[in-house]
């Protein structure tokens, strides 16, 4: 089982959306792991105003991705998606409406944007399709 979780501050805010199988152990990594070279660990480090709060649960990790995405976007956080070599490529929601404008089929292909953007071209195919960058 997949969950699609979020970190509140006690004024209610959302700071943080992430997805986990475990997400009570990734609540603690986040607020007990000690920070290490810039690499994400340890972002929340000693933070004791935060609460765990689960938003949804699923059965297939494509679809816990793609609400994490869509909540991500809502929010005003940067989405990013693993690509070929474990980097992180991040979007905005400036550059997902771009990407859409620019696909034109058999003119300007997933392969060119996927090309332009430095990704995969199931990447610009997801969001083409939706699949990762729900409408809201």
């Amino acid at each position: 089982m997949w969950y699609v979780y979020e970190l509140r501050n006690e004024s209610g805010k959302i700071e943080y959306v992430g997805v986990s199988i475990q997400p009570k152990k990734r609540f603690r990594f986040h607020t007990t792991a000690r920070p290490r070279n810039d690499n994400g660990c340890g972002y929340f480090f000693g933070r004791t105003d935060l609460k765990l709060n689960i938003v949804g649960e699923y059965n297939i990790k494509e679809l816990a991705l793609a609400e994490e995405g869509r909540l991500k976007i809502l929010n005003n956080f940067e989405w990013t998606e693993k690509t070929k070599g474990y980097y992180n490529r991040k979007f905005t929601a400036e550059q997902i409406d771009e990407i859409k404008a620019k696909y034109i089929p058999w003119k300007y292909s997933t392969h060119m944007l996927a090309k332009e953007y430095n990704v995969g071209v199931s990447t610009i195919k997801r969001i083409i399709n939706q699949k990762t960058y729900n409408e809201w």
